[in-house]
C-alpha cells in the first residue's frame, strides 16, 4: 500500500426557433475558430446559450443570475486548480444540439426500480409526466416544477438553490452555466414529522438527436427540502444510452433533526458527459448523507458540498468510482464544519483498469466555529493497470483547536497471495479477481439508499 496525493509519501447547435428550423455548429469548426477570434472553450459557450430552451417565468431571476455570473467566467481547464487533474477538454470539441423530443431511447426501462415510492422519468432533463409516477401518491410530500408550488414556497426554492455551491457565487463554472440555461426546477419537498420509507427515483434518461454524432445538451436543477424529524431518500439516476451532456443541480436544505440520503449514480453509455453538482445544508441535529457512484459515460464528474450549518449535525460522503478504457471518473468534494460539535464521515473507493482515470479531491473545512468537529476521511484504491491513474488528494483545513480529525489515501493492486488462495478452492483466476472486487466494493454498494 503506497499513501498518495497530499498525504506523506506520494506524491451544433440547433436553434430550434421555428417549424423545422434546425441550425448545427459543430464546435471545433465553428467559423469563429476558423478565423481565430474564439477558443474551443469559447464556442462551447457560446454554443449552449444559443441553443438553450424558453424558460419558466418563475425561474427568470435564477437564469439572469447565471447570465450575469457567466459574464465574468471561463470554462475550466488544467489551469483552474479544482480541475487541474481532471481533463475536460475533449468536451470543448464536440457538437451539441438542443433536444427535440421528449420520447426517451429506450435506455431508461430497465432501471425503474420496485423498491422506489415514486420514480420519475426526465428526458433530455425535462420532466416526462406521462411516463412517471403519481406525483400526489406520497402523503405529507409535495413533488413537482415551480408552478406547482405557491409563491412563498417558490421564493424559498429559488433562495436555496442560488445560493453557495449551486448558486452562482461559489458554485464554479458549470453551477453557473446551469442557472444561466435552466428552464425550471423540479422540486421534492417533504413536510414536518413525515418519514418516506422508500426512496424517491429520479432516472434521466435521453432521445437520440437528427445528427448521431451530436451530443444532446440538458440542464436539469433540482432542489429537496425536508422539514422537521422528517426523513427521506432521494436517488439522481443517469442512465443514456445516445450522446449527451447532462449539467445538473442539485440544492438540498435538511430540517432540524431529520435525515437525507441523496445519491447521484451514473450508469449512462460510454458516449455521454455528465456533470453533477450538490449541495447539501444540514440543520441542527440532522444528518446530510451523498452517494456518488461513477460507473459509466466517457466522463462523469460529481462536485460535492455538505454544509453542517447547525450545532450536533453529522454528514456523510460515500464514493464508487470504477473507470475503464479510456474514461474519466472524478469526485471533488468539500465537507464544511460551521457549527460546534458536528460529525462528518467520508469513504471513497476507486476501481481504474486500462487507461482510464480517477480523481478524488476530498478536502474537509473546520472554520472557527467548528469547534468539537469530529471527521474521519479515507480514499482506498485499486490501481489494475500500469496504464492507468489514480489520483487521491484527501485534505483538512483546520481554523479552530478542540478537534479530532483524520485523513489518509491508500493504492495499491489486488494481493496475489489472496488470489492464489481463492483459486486453490476450484474457482479461475477471473472469478478470483472478480470476488475480490466485489468485497472490495460492497462497503459502498450496501448503502445504495434502499435501491
Amino acid at each position: 500500500m503506497a499513501f498518495v496525493g497530499s498525504v506523506p509519501g506520494v506524491k451544433v447547435r440547433n436553434g430550434g426557433r421555428g417549424s423545422g428550423c434546425r441550425r448545427w455548429v459543430m464546435a471545433e469548426k465553428s467559423a469563429v475558430a476558423e478565423k481565430g477570434k474564439g477558443t474551443a472553450k469559447d464556442v462551447f459557450l457560446d454554443t449552449l446559450l444559443e441553443i438553450r430552451q424558453p424558460v419558466s417565468p418563475l425561474a427568470e431571476s435564477l437564469r439572469e443570475k447565471g447570465e450575469s455570473a457567466l459574464r465574468l467566467a471561463t470554462p475550466p481547464g488544467g489551469k483552474t486548480e479544482e480541475w487541474r487533474f481532471t481533463n475536460i477538454n475533449e468536451l470543448y470539441k464536440q457538437a451539441f444540439v438542443a433536444p427535440e423530443s421528449s420520447q426517451p431511447d429506450g435506455s431508461t426501462a430497465g432501471y425503474f426500480s420496485d423498491e422506489a415510492s415514486i420514480r420519475v422519468l426526465f428526458t433530455n432533463g425535462a420532466f416526462s409526466e406521462e411516463l412517471s409516477d403519481d406525483l400526489t401518491s406520497l402523503e405529507g410530500v409535495k413533488i413537482g416544477r415551480l408552478g406547482d408550488f405557491s409563491s412563498d414556497e417558490v421564493e424559498r426554492v429559488l433562495r436555496v438553490t442560488m445560493g453557495k455551491t449551486t448558486g452562482t457565487e461559489k458554485g464554479g463554472f458549470f453551477a453557473q452555466l446551469n442557472a444561466a440555461c435552466s428552464t425550471d426546477v423540479f422540486v421534492i419537498s417533504v413536510g414536518d414529522d413525515v418519514v418516506v420509507d422508500k426512496p424517491v427515483q429520479l432516472v434521466f434518461g435521453s432521445s437520440q438527436g437528427p445528427d448521431a454524432e451530436a451530443f444532446v445538451v440538458s440542464h436539469p436543477r433540482i432542489v429537496v427540502l425536508t422539514g422537521r424529524s422528517s426523513s427521506v431518500s432521494v436517488v439522481e439516476h443517469h442512465t443514456s444510452a445516445s450522446p449527451s451532456f447532462t449539467n445538473v443541480c442539485t440544492s438540498a436544505s435538511v430540517g432540524d433533526n431529520s435525515k437525507l440520503n441523496y445519491s447521484v449514480i451514473n450508469e449512462s453509455k460510454e458516449e455521454t458527459y455528465q456533470i453533477s453538482t450538490v449541495q447539501l445544508d444540514a440543520g441542527r441535529d440532522s444528518t446530510a448523507s451523498l452517494l456518488s457512484v461513477g460507473a459509466g459515460g466517457q466522463f462523469s464528474r460529481t462536485t460535492a458540498s455538505v454544509d453542517l450549518v447547525d450545532t450536533g449535525s453529522h454528514g456523510e460522503v460515500l464514493g464508487l468510482g470504477l473507470s475503464k478504457d479510456r474514461r474519466i471518473v472524478d469526485l471533488t468534494s468539500d465537507i464544511i464544519h460551521s457549527s460546534p460539535h458536528c460529525t462528518s464521515n467520508q469513504l471513497q473507493k476507486n476501481i481504474a483498469t486500462d487507461r482510464s482515470r480517477t480523481i478524488f479531491r476530498g478536502k474537509v473545512i473546520v472554520t472557527s466555529k467548528g469547534k468539537g468537529t469530529e471527521s474521519e476521511q479515507l480514499c482506498r484504491s485499486l490501481l489494475l493497470s500500469k496504464r492507468a491513474t489514480v489520483d487521491a488528494i484527501p485534505s483538512l483545513e483546520i481554523d479552530t483547536d478542540d478537534v479530532k480529525c483524520s485523513h489518509g489515501a491508500t493504492v495499491a493492486d489486488l494481493e496475489e497471495e489472496q488470489i492464489f488462495y481463492i483459486t486453490a478452492r476450484g474457482l479461475t483466476t477471473e472469478q478470483a479477481r472478480f470476488l475480490l472486487m466485489r468485497s472490495f466494493v460492497e462497503e459502498v454498494l450496501n448503502v445504495c439508499h434502499g435501491l
